[in-house]
């Protein structure tokens, strides 16, 4: 027997491990309810057969229509360089599902995952168990199913304009080397881009930004940022979606001048000594920064005295930038009535 096809036989063997042999029946519903408009779901469902099962190596087969957040953005098993709390909280910050992945560990290892659901080759359920197994390096077992019915006929009017709602929903929006991850409505989506946008431009930022939006936790209730994950070269910062317009620029804005204290080297973190540096200079302990609840006192941190009155001081620059000037322009009816009615950002 020709060795390749054993060690093909044997990838079988191991990929197929963990999974159990049939799909969940409401994993179909979910993935009929998340690929087709609800006019369409019925007949979709009366219709939908399976073509069979099989093991998938390369995830960006799963998603050819480029839906979701992009596999191809990660090698295969860039999880297995990372502590695996590390890269289960990289996880859960990029699908904001807080315990999910710690859940498909186990239930992979107990052997009760339910095979991931294709129809018409673009997947419909389970994109978190693939984004996991693609993070371990490892294959993902798939039930395919078709129908006659086009995915891409599935529409749904938002803002007067058709618009597929996985893309609206999920799809991660690129700002120069900024990326936006948010289910923001889409006018207010155009409104964040072009306020990071105009923060890349003027600070002069290169390096890759990840900015999520999403809801407010008990540790973060507006806007924060992970200076352990900055040494590490990863750019992240979170803000809530629960503000409204103007405040969620400010507190992008706090953050992201947080990003720019750090890149010119005035807040750096010592993770030997759990100390924060301020302009090359010892000032706090990390524990004790944690315990600082009094915003009197949060205000008196230096670098926290800049971030608050320069978020503030960048809505209101925005608002005479070349980028506001290109968002008035735009033919989205939603920005359309709120330049028109001067409530672009409440």
């Amino acid at each position: 027997m020709n060795l390749n096809n054993v060690v093909a036989a044997l990838r079988k063997v191991v990929a197929s491990a963990g999974w159990k042999t049939t799909y969940n029946p409401n994993d179909l519903r979910d993935a009929i309810s998340y690929l087709f408009a609800k006019d369409s779901q019925t007949k979709a469902k009366e219709d939908v057969t399976l073509k069979g099962y099989r093991t998938v190596s390369d995830l960006k087969e799963l998603d050819p229509r480029g839906l979701f957040y992009s596999f191809e953005a990660k090698d295969k098993g860039w999880g297995n360089k990372l502590p695996e709390e590390d890269f289960i909280a990289e996880l859960e910050d990029d699908m904001q599902r807080p315990g999910f992945f710690a859940w498909v560990k186990d239930e992979h290892s107990k052997g009760q995952l339910a095979p991931l659901i294709t129809i018409n080759g673009q997947i419909g359920d389970g994109l978190g168990r693939a984004m996991f197994f693609h993070a371990i390096g490892q294959d993902v077992k798939v039930a395919e199913f078709e129908t006659k019915y086009d995915l891409d006929s599935a529409l749904l009017l938002r803002g007067g304009k058709p618009m597929n709602h996985l893309i609206a929903a999920l799809r991660e929006v690129i700002t120069s080397s900024a990326k936006i991850k948010s289910k923001l409505p889409s006018y207010q989506k155009l409104i964040v881009e072009s306020f990071v946008a105009f923060l890349m431009e003027k600070y002069a930022v290169t390096e890759n930004v990840e900015i999520n939006i999403g809801k407010p936790t008990k540790k973060q209730q507006f806007g924060s940022i992970d200076l352990g994950s900055f040494i590490k070269g990863r750019y992240k910062i979170k803000v809530s979606a629960a503000l409204t317009t103007s405040l969620m620029l400010s507190y992008i804005g706090h953050e992201f001048m947080h990003l720019v204290q750090y890149l010119r080297n005035d807040l750096q973190v010592d993770l030997e000594t759990k100390q924060i540096l301020w302009q090359g200079k010892p000032f706090m302990n990390i524990e004790d920064y944690g315990k600082v609840t009094q915003y009197a006192e949060y205000a008196k941190i230096p670098w926290e005295a800049e971030a608050i009155q320069t978020g503030k001081d960048l809505v209101k620059e925005f608002e005479n930038s070349k980028q506001m000037d290109e968002l008035k322009a735009s033919d989205d009816p939603s920005i359309k009535y709120l330049v028109k009615n001067d409530m672009l950002l409440l």
